[in-house]
Formats: C-alpha cells, sequence, structure tokens
C-alpha cells in the first residue's frame, strides 16, 4: 500500500517537475498544518485555517505545474474574510425553516427555536392554515389540528427531528407541524 503510494507521489512529482522527496516533503508539511487546523475548537477560524492551508497549497501546485505569462490577466477576487462577512449578512433568522427553499446552501448557525408575528392567517384550499409573519416568511399547517392565533399573536417555531419544524403559540401548550412555504 505504501509503495504504490509513494509510487504515485513520484509520478505526480515528475509530472511537476519536483522531485519525490519534494513531494513527499510538501505532502507531510500538508499533512501537519491540517492537523493543527483541526484541533482549533472555533468552527470558524477552524475552516479558515482549511481554506488557507489547502487553497495556499493549491495555489503552490498550479503555479509549479505551469509557469505564469507576464501579460496574463489576474483574476480578482474577494478575499476569505470578505466572503464569510457576506454570508452572515442574511440573518438566520430570514433563513430558518428555509433550507429547502435554498437553490445554494450556505452555512449559517443552527437556531432551534424562532420567534415570530403572525401577520394574518388563511385557509388553504384543502383547509389548511397558513400562516403569514411579519418578517414576509409563510408557513403552513401540515396537521389535520388547528392553532387558534391571529393577527399581532407571538408564535414560536422549534426544530423538531427529521426536518420537522412546531408552531405553537408563546405560553401555550399546544402546537401543530409546519413548513415553510417562503
Amino acid at each position: 500500500m505504501m509503495s504504490s503510494l509513494l509510487n504515485a507521489m513520484s509520478l505526480v512529482a515528475a509530472l511537476q517537475g519536483v522531485t519525490a522527496e519534494q513531494s513527499i516533503q510538501r505532502h507531510q508539511n500538508l499533512v501537519e498544518q491540517a492537523q493543527d487546523c483541526s484541533a482549533m475548537t472555533s468552527d470558524k477560524q477552524r475552516l479558515n485555517c482549511f481554506d488557507g492551508v489547502f487553497k495556499r497549497n493549491l495555489s503552490e501546485a498550479q503555479k509549479q505545474a505551469k509557469p505564469a505569462k507576464e501579460n496574463s490577466p489576474v483574476p480578482i477576487t474577494k478575499p476569505p474574510s470578505l466572503q464569510l462577512q457576506a454570508i452572515e449578512s442574511r440573518s438566520a433568522v430570514e433563513k430558518f425553516g428555509g433550507e429547502h427553499l435554498e437553490v445554494a446552501k450556505e452555512t449559517v448557525p443552527k437556531l432551534e427555536v424562532v420567534t415570530f408575528t403572525v401577520d394574518k392567517v388563511e385557509l388553504t384550499i384543502r383547509k389548511q392554515q397558513r400562516f403569514f409573519f411579519t418578517n414576509g416568511q409563510i408557513w403552513e399547517n401540515k396537521t389535520s389540528k388547528e392553532l387558534r392565533v391571529g393577527k399581532g399573536d407571538q408564535v414560536l417555531v422549534k426544530d423538531g427531528a427529521l426536518s420537522a419544524f412546531y408552531l405553537s403559540k408563546v405560553g401555550g401548550a399546544q402546537s401543530v407541524r409546519v413548513k415553510r412555504v417562503k
């Protein structure tokens, strides 16, 4: 197993114009840097560390594989810190319960309970309640039970097991299973 790994690394090294020893050393450095990153306790710091290690090593390998032309255009990208700020700018409340609605999945903090103010409640054709909240979100009752809520009432939406969400009135005991529509 180890000899086939060394043969593969030697082949890659030869294609990149470096010796096998240099390739093995680079691989060992990469493993050590990744282990340092995995020791970090903060999720955000650990992710930034891994991104930095692998992007740096990828760019070094690309530079060795293809020497840069003097007149070639340099792509302009945002620094990773600005990219993270853009992702975090969307609040977790806006995304709560809408994971299935998103086209591109982004990492946001996982919320367990969110409080909303009811704007209006309508019945669908199938006689299920549809809850419209003041922040623009729309949730639909997925059970046969009806929850008595009206305009201006405060409600809680709790995250349940297996992508289930439960809506209840603040201070109330009854809850219904809901799904976010918008």
